[in-house]
C-alpha cells in the first residue's frame, strides 16, 4: 500500500500489479527478474513519494526501478533471498537484509554500499525509525542490535537470559525508547532501546497452535496493535511500561 493509501501493489512470483484504489482499476503490470532464471520476488518496497521502487529477489538480486523513467538498475549484492527492504523518509537511501546474513545501506541507483554489516546467521527481522536515525536487526540465533544509520555502528544490544532467541517481526515505537518484537511462536516482547533490557513478554491470543504475529502497528506511543496468523487483532497498552525503563 502506498503512503497516501491511493495505490495498491500486488506482488506475484515475477510480476507487480499496480492498482488504483480510487478507481478500483488495474493501472499497469511490470515484470522483474533476477540474475538467475529461477529467481522470484521476495520483498518489495515503494518509496515515500511513489516514484521509485525496490524489488528484491530470491537469488540476492536487487532491482532499483524508477517508475517515471522506467529505468531499472539491477545488481546482486546478496547471495541468498533478500527478505527485508526499508526506505528512508526522503526516498534516497534504503536498507537491504538477506538470508546470507548481510545488511547494507544503499544510495538509490548506486551499486556501492554506504556501509555493510555481516552476521553469522540469516537476518530474520529488521526495523527502522521513521527519521532513519537508527535500525534494529536480528539474526537467527544470538545477534540482536540497535545501530546507527549514519555508519552502522552498534548503539545497544538486547539482553535476555535465554541462550538463543529468534525474532520474526520488530517495530520501533516512535517518540519513545520502546521496541516491540515477536518471537517465532506466539510471544510479544517490549524492550528499552537504550539499555537493551526486556520490559515485559506476553502471549498473544491464538486459535490454532503455532500461530504467530505477522504484522504490528503503533498508531501512538501508547498503543500497539498486533495481527496474528489466525487473523486476530489485539491492542496493547504501552503507557504502563513508561515507568519500567
Amino acid at each position: 500500500m502506498s503512503k497516501d493509501n491511493n495505490m495498491l501493489i500486488v506482488v506475484g512470483d515475477n510480476q507487480l500489479q499496480f492498482w488504483s484504489l480510487s478507481t478500483e482499476k488495474l493501472v499497469t503490470k511490470v515484470s522483474f527478474t533476477g540474475v538467475s532464471g529461477y529467481a522470484h520476488i521476495t520483498s518489495v518496497s515503494l518509496s515515500p513519494f511513489m516514484d521509485k521502487i525496490i524489488v528484491a529477489m530470491s537469488d540476492g538480486t536487487v532491482n532499483m526501478a524508477h517508475l517515471h523513467t522506467q529505468v531499472n538498475n539491477q545488481f546482486a549484492p546478496h547471495s541468498r533471498p533478500v527478505m527485508h527492504v526499508e526506505w528512508d523518509d526522503k526516498g534516497e537511501l534504503f536498507l537491504t537484509a538477506a538470508q546470507d546474513g548481510k545488511l547494507a545501506l544503499w544510495q538509490f541507483g548506486s551499486p556501492e554500499p554506504v556501509f555493510t554489516k555481516e552476521f553469522n546467521h540469516r537476518v530474520t527481522s529488521l526495523a527502522v525509525r521513521k527519521d532513519f536515525s537508527e535500525f534494529f536487526v536480528s539474526d537467527a540465533l544470538d545477534n540482536q542490535v540497535i545501530a546507527s544509520l549514519i555508519d552502522g555502528a552498534d548503539k545497544s544490544e538486547l539482553k535476555y537470559m535465554a541462550r538463543f532467541k529468534v525474532f520474526r517481526k520488530a517495530l520501533f515505537i516512535e517518540k519513545s525508547r520502546l521496541l516491540a518484537t515477536s518471537s517465532s511462536k506466539s510471544q510479544l516482547t517490549i524492550w528499552d532501546t537504550q539499555s537493551g533490557n526486556e520490559l515485559g513478554t506476553w502471549q498473544i491470543n491464538t486459535v490454532s497452535s503455532g500461530a504467530t504475529i505477522v504484522d504490528m502497528y503503533a498508531p501512538t506511543k501508547e498503543k500497539l496493535v498486533t495481527l496474528s496468523s489466525d487473523g486476530l487483532l489485539e491492542e496493547w497498552a504501552l503507557n504502563m511500561l513508561a515507568n519500567r525503563k
